[in-house]
């Protein structure tokens, strides 16, 4: 009993151990397949992760990339921005454009307030109307004897008024000859009229002068000059507008004379002003040049603006003295002295001020002391100082110096940041060559400090090319080459007599009479 028990007892012993090996073998399968599961799910995990990261440093870097793009697209924006602000506001008060450019912008003025009253100021001589010491007609309005009989007395002599009226009026001379023959003899005569009558209708040269100083001094339009000539005649000088044109190119023939005094005395000249500007002949861009002093000027038509154009006018090759100009660089070939404007310098130094704030500082601490510098050399010439103390001149180049050497750096830091965000250099401020031409040209633009004949602008050359923009700006431009040309001949001549106080119109008939006024 005791035995089958035992042995009921061991084999449920061994089953149990059986199922309790099973168990652990299948446990361990579990174990192990669990083990190979996790393992490939940990394995697809990271590598879930990892796909992650990967995209998400793409998006990091797209988005990193896509901020970059836009950063320096906002700077460039910015820049442009700024370029085009400062390009429109330009007028000819901060800039070299011409005030025929301003439209209806208003300017400020840009003199300096001197706290004088407007009019004269004390010491003005004055202009006042003077009396005619040859009068051609003289009325005495004194009473001789007074009405009781006895003889008027005038102590004091008589007041003198004229009363002065123009009277216009076209003299007409009529010759007239015809062929005939001696009723006896048989002797012929041949028509017979003075040479000065070559056609059947012949103007004189004081009509012809009188047109010549409408079209060129009053500039006044071909058209406009025949109904003008028309009505104070009453309809007695009634000229086409070739005729107008043709007298323009015979004055321009007779003056080529004249005109080779005024570029001789020009070439010879201690100081001499270069400027050009614009003009249209037939649609077509031309350069109208003009060299002067203050006795005399000279005008030429050209299709160039640079070295061509000025060794064409043949003055410039043969100067040996000063020359004033406005920076046009080809002018430095010619092997004379060179002075640049100031006046233009200070109006690009006005436009810094308002377009761009970071370089204003330096701008306005050079406009200012230029303008110094010029106030104190027309005290030492009022003076009658020869020239600049040593201390003072030498104070002056030390402040030029170090406001265009601050002026300077700023822009290599510029021009270093442009490079860091790869910016193109069509973005950079004017300003910055600024800078850098007045520190390189500093002995052109200060020479005037050095020798007081050289002034501190080219405002003479500026001035004499007004009346030739003026006549352009009524025309709108010239028809052909050779009626620019003799425009150019004439106005050199007027305007040389006007320097000299000639009397223009007296000059003008002279050379219509054949007689040399300059030489």
């Amino acid at each position: 009993m005791g035995t089958n028990y035992e042995k009921g007892m061991y084999k449920q012993l061994q089953e149990v151990i059986s199922g309790f090996e099973k168990l652990t073998v299948e446990v361990e399968r579990i174990k192990t397949s669990h083990k190979w599961e996790m393992a490939a799910l940990k394995e697809t995990h990271r590598q879930e992760r990892e796909a992650h990261r990967q995209e998400i440093a793409e998006l990091k870097a797209a988005h990193q990339e896509e901020i970059t793009r836009l950063e320096t697209r906002i700077v460039t924006l910015e820049a442009e921005n700024a370029l085009l602000k400062a390009r429109m506001n330009k007028d000819s008060g901060n800039s070299s454009k011409p005030p025929s450019s301003r439209g209806y912008k208003n300017l400020s003025n840009s003199r300096e307030k001197t706290g004088r009253r407007p009019g004269g100021q004390p010491g003005h001589k004055g202009y006042a109307p003077k009396l005619c010491e040859t009068p051609d007609e003289v009325i005495k309005l004194n009473e001789g004897e007074c009405s009781c009989g006895g003889a008027v007395e005038y102590p004091n002599g008589s007041e003198r008024r004229q009363h002065i009226e123009l009277e216009i009026h076209a003299h007409v001379k009529e010759y007239q000859s015809g062929e005939g023959a001696c009723s006896s003899c048989g002797k012929r005569f041949p028509k017979q009229f003075p040479e000065e009558l070559p056609g059947i209708i012949n103007i004189g040269e004081t009509a012809k002068a009188v047109i010549a100083l409408l079209m060129n001094e009053g500039a006044v339009s071909v058209n406009r000059t025949q109904r003008i000539l028309s009505e104070v005649t009453e309809g007695r000088l009634e000229l086409c507008e070739a005729t107008l044109v043709e007298y323009q190119r015979e004055l321009s023939e007779k003056l080529e004379g004249e005109v080779e005094t005024i570029r001789q005395d020009l070439a010879l000249s201690e100081v001499l002003h270069k400027d050009e500007s614009g003009a249209r002949i037939n649609g077509s861009v031309h350069w109208l040049h003009v060299v002067s002093t203050s006795r005399a000027t000279y005008y030429e038509i050209h299709p160039k603006r640079g070295s061509e154009a000025d060794n064409a006018m043949g003055i410039l090759p043969a100067f040996t003295g000063t020359l004033v100009h406005d920076h046009l660089k080809s002018l430095y070939d010619f092997p004379c002295t060179h002075a640049e404007c100031n006046a233009h310098v200070l109006r690009y130094l006005k436009g810094v001020c308002e377009n761009d704030k970071e370089f204003e500082p330096f701008a306005e601490a050079l406009g200012k002391l230029l303008k110094e510098m010029n106030d104190r050399r027309k005290v030492l010439i009022e003076g009658k100082e020869s020239a600049f103390p040593a201390s003072d001149m030498e104070g002056y180049h030390q402040r030029y110096d170090e406001i265009l050497t601050e002026w300077n750096a700023l822009t290599r830091e510029k021009e270093t940041r442009r490079r860091e965000k790869k910016q193109s250099g069509k973005y950079k401020s004017e300003a910055e060559p600024l800078g850098k031409r007045l520190l390189e040209y500093k002995e052109q633009h200060l020479l005037f400090l050095k020798d007081y004949r050289v002034p501190f602008d080219n405002n003479q050359a500026e001035r004499d090319i007004r009346p030739a923009k003026t006549k352009l700006k009524v025309s709108g431009g010239f028809r052909s080459q050779s009626g620019a040309r003799a425009y150019a001949r004439i106005r050199s001549f007027i305007s040389t007599l006007r320097k000299r106080q000639c009397n223009i119109f007296q000059g003008l008939r002279s050379v219509f009479a054949g007689i040399s006024v300059l030489a």
